[in-house]
């Protein structure tokens, strides 16, 4: 998970460039937002 957080972190420093990210590589980063975020739901709902 340590992993999933730094390469989120290091590709995405803004939580609204995130929530874009999740429309074009929603495959390739799914997982690693959802164990990353699993706490903000706001991000799935949004």
């Amino acid at each position: 998970m340590g992993l999933f957080l730094w390469q989120t972190s290091e590709k995405f420093h803004n939580r609204e460039s995130m929530k874009n990210t999740i429309i074009f590589e929603s495959e390739k980063h799914l997982l690693i937002i959802f164990y990353s975020f699993e706490g903000n739901k706001s991000i799935y709902s949004g």
